[in-house]
Order: C-alpha cells, then structure tokens, then sequence
C-alpha cells in the first residue's frame, strides 16, 4: 500500500514538471504571438471568449493565462468587460487536458507514443542553437513526461483501487459536497486543474470512484483553479481584484448550476457521447461534462458581461476613482438647460478646485514622489 501511494505521489511530481515544461516551453517560443493575440484580440467579450480559449488550449495552463490578463488590466490595456470574456474562454480551454487524457491517455499503451517523443524534444534542445527551437524542444519533452506521468498515475491508482475494498469510496455515503471539496483542494494545493482533473479522470477510470462523485470533483476542481488569479490579485489594482472575483463568481455560479442539475447533465452527458461515437468510458464521459458546463457557463453569463463588469465595477472603489466620477452632472438634467448649465458650472469649479490643490501640495512639498502624485 506504502510503495502505491508512493507510485501516485512521484506520478503526480512527474504530471505537474511536465505540465510548467510544456506551458513555459510554449510561452517562451510563442511568446509574442500571445502577448499579441491577448491584446488585439479582445475587443469585445466574444473574441475576448475565442482568444482566452485558444490561448489555455496551447499553453494548457489557465492560470498562467488568468495571471496574464490581470497584467494587462493593471496595465489598463484591457477592460474589465474584456478580460471578462478571456477568463470565460480560458475555462473552456482547460477542457483539453480532459479530452488529451480521456482520448490518448487511455486509447493506447502510452509508453509507445511518450518515449519516441521524449527522445526527440531533448534532442531537439541539446543540439538546437536556436531559442526558439529549444523552448519547443522543451515543450515536446513536457508533453511526453506528460503522458509518462499519466501512466504512472492509471497504473497506481488501478493497482490502489484493486488492494481496497470496492465499497470503501463508493458506498461510503460521503455525499457529492465532499468530493467537490476533494476537487477544491487538490488545485489548490497543487496549484494546477490539470493535475486534478487527471487525478480524477484515471481514478475513476481504475473504478476507484463513481461517475457522479467523479464529476463532483470535476466541479470542485474546476472552482479550486480560481485560487491562483486570486493569490496574485491580492496587492494587485482595484481592476485586477474585480476580475479576480469575477473568475471567483462565475466558476462558483456555474460549479452550483452543474451540481444542481448534475444528474440531467449527466444524462445529456451518456446522449452525447453515444450520438458523437465516442467510446463508452468513464474518462470520455468526465471529459464531455467538462466541457458541457464550462461551454453553458460561458454563453450564459457572455450576454450579461457588460452588467457584470458593471456590478464588479462597484467593488474596491477607491478615494481616486470616487473624485474621478462627476458629482454634479446627471442624463436627467439634459432635458432643463438652465439647470444643466448650472450643473457643468458646479462640476468645472469642483475639478478647478482639485487641480488648485493638486497644484499646491506639488509646490509646497519639495520630496513629493510620483508615485503619490499619480493617482491624484
């Protein structure tokens, strides 16, 4: 039993190295091309949505996409209603490891795919002078320990399971809330909902756990990725702790709905993958009830986005932003010009009167920073 938990601990080390050496090899080689793809491609929430998607599908790693686009608003290079919709899209791109584990992981004996692989990516770094090229190689090298990692994970957890009495996680009556919990804090403490839906994918395919606590775990998995964008919005702007929350909220609202209705989406689930062909297997299945409620989640709340920014614009104001918002001009007063006039008059002596004292502490205080000017 020792030497099995053993196996699924260095299996799970060798799944998470593998995970930071394919998202940093791919960062490093396309760098650029994201950076561009996340700043020009987000003009509005949907294409906000496809490049978010896109982005945590070649990097697989939506953390390091949510860090990312919390930057970028600190920077002020994006709006909230647009980092909204790339933290929308990155959920669904977190569905790949799903389907790369559920179709390849446990399609074919994976040593015969990870080994050429692993062969060829160290390869292709040791002799490439190119840094391009060795970042690729090194992303090659972190798919095939990927796929190492797995087969360790499956074959443990299989060899777990078989040593344990098949009633001891299935008829325990834990209860779903327990595995979503379970879900919750296997990302957090691993600080990657790749490594958890893995986790979770190869044990319930060993028949460690049913589907139904299976795809709790999904959810708690799912919700337990939000810890990361809320760890480095912590000193972060107002801005960047609003869209924190927001990945807060909209992985907890759609984590309740899927659980709600957890056993109609499992039953939509069984139709899908019996229409589309896919092979009847618990992995196929998780994979697919992923992927169905983060995609319903994500075109749910994508017509709201423009009132959800605006609710999440209400939180953490500062003092600055406060003196930054008219106080005396209303749309209501369009209508009375005499008083309209009145108003604009009000509000110009208020900023006059801002910029007077702005003004002054500037001259009066010799060791002023800019920083402290700045926000003023």
């Amino acid at each position: 039993m020792i030497a099995t938990l053993f196996q699924v601990l260095g299996g799970l080390a060798l799944f998470l190295l593998a995970m930071e050496m394919m998202t940093d090899g791919l960062k490093s080689a396309a760098g650029h091309h994201l950076r561009h793809m996340l700043g020009h491609w987000t003009k509005t929430p949907l294409r906000g949505l496809a490049a978010g998607f896109l982005i945590t599908g070649i990097v697989q790693h939506s953390g390091a996409v949510t860090v990312a686009t919390i930057g970028f608003v600190n920077a002020g290079l994006l709006t909230l209603a647009q980092s909204l919709g790339v933290i929308f899209g990155s959920n669904i791109g977190t569905t790949m490891t799903g389907w790369l584990v559920s179709l390849v992981g446990f399609g074919f004996k994976i040593e015969a795919l990870a080994l050429p692989l692993l062969a060829g990516g160290v390869g292709v770094k040791m002799i490439s002078r190119n840094p391009r090229n060795r970042s690729l190689g090194q992303a090659l090298a972190g798919f095939a320990l990927f796929f190492l990692g797995l087969s360790i994970l499956k074959s443990s957890l299989e060899t777990l399971a078989g040593g344990l009495d098949s009633n001891v996680l299935i008829d325990a009556g834990y209860g779903l809330p327990t595995f979503v919990l379970i879900g919750f804090l296997a990302t957090v403490l691993t600080q990657s909902s790749s490594a958890s839906l893995a986790i979770v994918l190869t044990a319930a395919a060993g028949g460690l756990i049913p589907l139904n606590s299976a795809a709790a775990a999904v959810i708690g998995a799912n919700l337990g990725s939000t810890s990361t964008a809320a760890l480095s919005a912590l000193k972060a702007t107002a801005n960047a702790r609003r869209l924190a929350v927001g990945h807060i909220l909209f992985n907890a609202v759609t984590g309740l709905i899927a659980l709600l209705v957890l056993p109609i989406m499992l039953w939509v689930v069984a139709l899908l993958a019996d229409w589309l062909a896919l092979d009847a297997n618990v992995a196929v299945s998780l994979a697919l009830f992923h992927t169905l409620f983060n995609v319903l989640g994500a075109f749910i709340m994508l017509p709201f986005t423009p009132q959800f920014a605006r609710f999440l614009g209400r939180l953490f104001r500062s003092k600055e932003e406060d003196n930054a918002e008219p106080r005396f001009l209303d749309n209501t007063l369009v209508t009375t010009p005499e008083l309209a006039i009145g108003a604009v008059d009000q509000e110009m002596k208020r900023l006059i009167g801002l910029t007077r004292g702005l003004l002054r502490v500037c001259l009066d205080r010799e060791d002023l920073q800019p920083t402290q000017i700045r926000p003023k």
